[in-house]
Parts: C-alpha cells; sequence; structure tokens
C-alpha cells in the first residue's frame, strides 16, 4: 500500500490517494483515512456521512470488484469526492439498481451511499476498470 497527497496549485484544491488492501481490514483502513483527511481539510462536518459512503464504497469492491482497490478522496473549493476504484470493469449490477426487499440481509450499499451524498455514481478507470464515487457540496466560506 502507498498513499499519496497529489500536491495542488490552486490552494484551494486537495488530493488524496492510498491502495488499500484486498482483505476484511480494508473497510476500516479507509474510515480511518477519510477521518484524518477531512479533518486536516477542516471539513468535520462531511465526515460522519464520508465514512459510511467509503465503507460501502470498499465493502462492495470487496465483495463484487477484483484488486487493486484505490481510495481517492478530493476537494475543489465547491465539492468533495470520495471514490474507489478497482480492477473489474463496470456492470449492469452497478449501473441499474435492483431494489432490495425487507428482508434481504444486503443490497442496500448503493441506496445508502446515495442517501448520504449529494451526488454518486460510476466512472470508467481504462478497459479493465471502474471508479465508484460520492460527492458532496462544499459551503464555500463567507
Amino acid at each position: 500500500m502507498t498513499a499519496a497527497a497529489v500536491p495542488s496549485r490552486d490552494p484551494g484544491i486537495h488530493q488524496f490517494r492510498e491502495g488499500l488492501p484486498s482483505d476484511a481490514t480494508a473497510p476500516a483502513r479507509a474510515r480511518e483515512l477519510v477521518r484524518l483527511t477531512l479533518t486536516s481539510w477542516e471539513l468535520p462536518g462531511l465526515i460522519g456521512d464520508a465514512e459510511l459512503a467509503i465503507s460501502e464504497l470498499v465493502t462492495n469492491a470487496l465483495k463484487h470488484g477484483l484488486p487493486p482497490i484505490v481510495l481517492e478522496i478530493g476537494q475543489s473549493s465547491a465539492s468533495l469526492r470520495i471514490a474507489v476504484s478497482d480492477g473489474r470493469p463496470s456492470t449492469a449490477h452497478h449501473e441499474v439498481r435492483v431494489a432490495s426487499q425487507d428482508d434481504d440481509e444486503s443490497g442496500r450499499g448503493q441506496d445508502i451511499v446515495a442517501a448520504v451524498s449529494d451526488r454518486s455514481g460510476v466512472d470508467r478507470t481504462d478497459v479493465t476498470g471502474k471508479r465508484v464515487y460520492a460527492t458532496w457540496d462544499v459551503p464555500r466560506p463567507v
């Protein structure tokens, strides 16, 4: 695993990227990195929702994706974006939501991410992978 804070010329733009383990420790590690990063970027009001969203995104990558699994966090002057990329191409499973039944034990992750973020979705990273993300609007300082 490697961590990288990606430098930017704009002081209002921050980026962070780290490879995650492909095991059961990945969601906890991702939550820790989100919490530490948002604290250092002075975005404490988004930590709870971002931790919940990243936990769901990483769990889905572990369950349905392929290594490598990579956490990406980016902030611009207007938004915060957290994303998880993995080596499995996007499929209809990720693009079409199937409604969960009340007694289902899983299948609510995408709905949870959509509920706690302002936007969410899937991007292709290249021929062999995808990036699943959640985005929040960041209030501009007054």
